[in-house]
């Protein structure tokens, strides 16, 4: 019988893992050279759908990706931007770290309200402006991060 990986499956391509990084939401690598999160790897060789992405969702990680200036490709079901010639796994609508790498570049400035927040940028052009109420989300964190995921893709679809 054969022993299952102790790091699991890289969701892209059903390799085993290779190794893992020691550290709070660290990435796995796979055999083939695929880099993603920790908490994505599969427990079986099968490659399964770890989440779906929703019709708006794709149409705004390109647009975002393209305002900070990187690729950005669906391999799968996972989206994944390429950044100093590695493809990693970026989600900044679930993930706080690629989020706030995203606000940070495209100097995104959020205020928070008592029913919402309000993501805003004047970069690359006109002033954009989304706001996200609360009701709408389960947590505060993930509100915040749609509003400037909506920024982030207003900008990318002003560079087209």
């Amino acid at each position: 019988m054969k022993k299952d990986n102790p790091y699991g499956y890289c969701p892209i391509c059903g390799s085993p893992g290779r190794y893992r990084e020691r550290r709070p939401n660290g990435n796995d690598k796979c055999h083939n050279g695929h880099t993603y999160p920790s908490r994505s790897a599969t427990p079986t060789a099968d490659v399964q759908k770890q989440e779906t992405i929703d019709y708006d969702l794709k149409k705004l990680l390109p647009l975002a990706a393209r305002a900070m200036g990187c690729e950005f490709d669906f391999r799968g079901p996972l989206p994944l931007l390429l950044v100093d010639c590695h493809w990693k796994f970026w989600h900044p609508a679930e993930s706080p770290g690629d989020g706030a790498e995203m606000e940070d570049k495209l100097r995104i400035s959020v205020e928070r309200f008592h029913d919402g927040v309000d993501a805003i940028s004047v970069f690359g052009g006109p002033v954009t402006l989304f706001t996200e109420r609360y009701a709408d989300h389960p947590d505060v964190g993930t509100a915040r991060r749609w509003a400037s995921l909506r920024v982030a893709a207003e900008i990318g679809r002003n560079m087209e």
